[in-house]
């Protein structure tokens, strides 16, 4: 099997990397901005190629071949404050980007090539109490906005599946780096009133879950990688904290997050219960089901 990638250079796309390259009869190529530059992608004998989102332009002969594309690629959300620069890099990459890749699919000859494509739960509307699966519907604000166009890109090709992330947990990147530092400086607390639920994955499921797509290539549609049990962000700040054996009891007032933050303030305060109610119906195993189990795996290593 032939899979090529976007976003390899990311935190779930190394770990992908990592998860393909002790799999048998596995060939893994990347799509980059910096083809043939100096890298490990050589070194573990993944094949570069080149596209560019803004020059509209990818290598044909990058497809050749090809039976999985995962595509990763995309502006970071929590990298730097929303400004309309930052607003415009993050959905031109995600909606033009994508757009690009399923045109390219979409003028090979055959269209045998099965897309599987990242988006976020930041897809579906926020506060609500009630959980979300994947038929709920689509939110209003500005990441509802670029998941909504982002998805649409993707679907435009037939054989597609889209994979709904959550909070990524794991120790290389994602979410949980970012959080270690202030928790570890005794400086963690619940934000707000804390009773916004989070819905979370450890990244070890994530791969697996994209290992399960891979190998079940009757399925498609919409997928939530999620954990099956969202805690809200009180229950969260509690166990990282007993974990990291530091105090949880400052709280961080709304007011200070959006002054801080504005806009980008919602990914910490919108509430979101999600389930992953389809991997659940499939017989999809996870490792990680619960917040304690996925945060003792992490940071005290069993």
């Amino acid at each position: 099997m032939k899979i090529l990638m976007t976003g390899a250079s990311g935190f779930i796309g190394q770990q992908l990397i990592k998860r393909f390259s002790g799999m048998e009869n596995m060939q893994i190529a990347v799509l980059t901005r910096n083809a043939n530059s100096k890298n490990n992608y050589k070194k573990n004998q993944i094949a570069e190629y080149k596209w560019d989102v803004d020059q509209n332009f990818i290598d044909d002969s990058s497809m050749d071949g090809v039976d999985v594309i995962i595509h990763l690629a995309g502006e970071p959300v929590f990298d730097g404050r929303w400004t309309r620069n930052k607003k415009d890099k993050i959905y031109k990459s995600r909606v033009n980007g994508t757009k690009l890749l399923v045109e390219a699919i979409n003028q090979r000859p055959t269209k045998n090539i099965r897309l599987i494509s990242t988006s976020a739960i930041g897809y579906y509307a926020s506060n609500q109490a009630d959980e979300i699966t994947e038929i709920s519907g689509p939110g209003c604000d500005f990441l509802a906005k670029v998941c909504i166009d982002w998805e649409e890109q993707a679907m435009r090709h037939p054989k597609t599946c889209i994979v709904r992330t959550g909070m990524v947990l794991g120790n290389e990147g994602g979410a949980l780096k970012k959080m270690r530092t202030p928790f570890e400086l005794g400086l963690g607390g619940p934000l707000g009133e804390g009773k916004q639920y989070m819905s979370w994955i450890h990244i070890d499921d994530l791969v697996e879950i994209y290992c399960w797509l891979i190998n079940h290539d009757d399925q498609m549609g919409v997928f939530n990688a999620v954990a099956p049990t969202p805690v809200t962000n009180y229950e969260f700040t509690k166990v990282l904290g007993k974990f990291l054996k530091r105090p949880t009891i400052l709280r961080v007032p709304v007011s200070i997050l959006k002054k801080v933050l504005g806009e980008q303030s919602s990914l910490l305060l919108n509430s979101q219960k999600v389930v992953p109610k389809r991997l659940l119906d499939e017989g999809f195993i996870f490792k990680a089901k619960d917040i304690n189990d996925c945060l003792r795996q992490l940071l005290i290593g069993f």
